[in-house]
């Protein structure tokens, strides 16, 4: 038996050791362009974990970053696949982690290529507004801009007419009538816009995620911050 090879056998060697190296090359590239690229902050991070191109009725589609969420009320198997084949996929907060009074939800539309963290906070009603009203807030992150647009207030009440089109009020003055008739103040409104998005929710993904994600309440990333609401 030889222990010698051949020039040949050492060429094939050689060109072996080559394409692995390249292939080496190009996956780690390919690693570290949709780490690094890709995903530039933790809410490209949360969209791309959530959304999904088909659904595998007999199991196999990878669980999300969501998944993780002990907050968020369980998706069943018919609600997971129509939301794979409309590509707009909801998540919602259970009862017992928010106000009696809220409702807290995660939008992830896949054909708009957005996220959006609303949180909707009911009125009662009373003798003197006898119907219940609602107040909405709003962030949404934009994928292709890479922006994280803090949207305006908006109100949905039937004591103020509205379009056919719209079933929400977003006039300020309206809005600022609405407050002062519940005991509210717009201070009051930023202070639940930060609660709920940074307090809660960021806090509850990053406490879910600490051994997914290299981002964190500190560092959420590169973006950029877009104020709709000049009151808040």
């Amino acid at each position: 038996m030889s222990f010698w090879r051949s020039d040949d056998e050492k060429e094939k060697t050689k060109k072996v050791s080559i394409v692995l190296i390249i292939l080496l090359a190009v996956c780690g590239g390919i690693f570290l362009f949709y780490k690094y690229y890709v995903i530039q902050n933790a809410f490209d991070q949360m969209y791309y974990s959530r959304v999904r191109h088909h659904y595998d009725w007999f199991g196999g589609n990878r669980s999300t970053l969501f998944s993780n969420m002990k907050q968020l009320e369980g998706i069943t198997k018919d609600g997971e696949m129509m939301a794979t084949q409309d590509g707009m996929y909801t998540d919602v907060y259970s009862s017992e982690y928010i106000p009696e009074n809220a409702w807290l939800h995660i939008c992830t539309a896949r054909n708009k290529k957005y996220i959006s963290f609303s949180y909707k906070i009911t009125f009662e009603e009373t003798q003197e507004i006898p119907y219940e009203e609602y107040i909405w807030l709003s962030f949404t992150y934009y994928l292709n801009t890479k922006e994280l647009k803090k949207e305006a207030v908006l109100l949905e009440s039937d004591r103020y007419s509205t379009s056919d089109e719209k079933w929400y009020l977003d006039d300020k003055e309206q809005i600022s009538e609405f407050l002062k008739s519940r005991d509210m103040t717009w201070e009051e409104i930023a202070e639940i816009y930060d609660w709920y998005f940074y307090d809660v929710f960021l806090t509850d993904w990053f406490e879910a995620n600490a051994r997914h994600t290299r981002f964190s309440l500190d560092n959420l990333g590169k973006y950029t911050m877009v104020y709709e609401n000049d009151e808040t």
